[in-house]
């Protein structure tokens, strides 16, 4: 068994990316997995909302697959912190009482139904 990953249909992307973001899409889902990119997905911690994940990190056989979703995509560790920022800056007014991750989960939710 390989990753698998959802993509947000809106994703946040740094400003130093240069690569277009459907062929890092089509890397990362075909196990290529570029450096220095940085995935941004929705933890599974309870006490946490995000996690910033190394491509590389992924290549390493002791880490186990398992379904991500994606919601942003980062070249190198500092501009993805800033696209966490963006991220909270962006759906801040819309969260009303629950956190960021349950709202992208409502959105990954949406992107199936449709």
């Amino acid at each position: 068994m390989k990753n698998s990953f959802i993509w947000l249909d809106k994703i946040y992307i740094s400003s130093n990316l240069n690569m277009p973001i459907s062929a890092i899409r089509k890397m990362v889902d075909f196990g290529l997995y570029p450096r220095p990119i940085y995935l941004v997905v929705l933890s599974e911690n309870d006490g946490e909302q995000f996690e910033i994940i190394s491509t590389l990190l992924l290549k390493l056989p002791v880490t186990k697959p398992k379904e991500y979703k994606v919601v942003g995509v980062g070249k190198g560790l500092y501009h993805t912190r800033k696209i966490v920022e963006d991220i909270y800056n962006d759906i801040l007014p819309q969260l009303d009482g629950y956190n960021a991750r349950k709202y992208f989960e409502r959105q990954f939710e949406q992107m199936k139904e449709n």
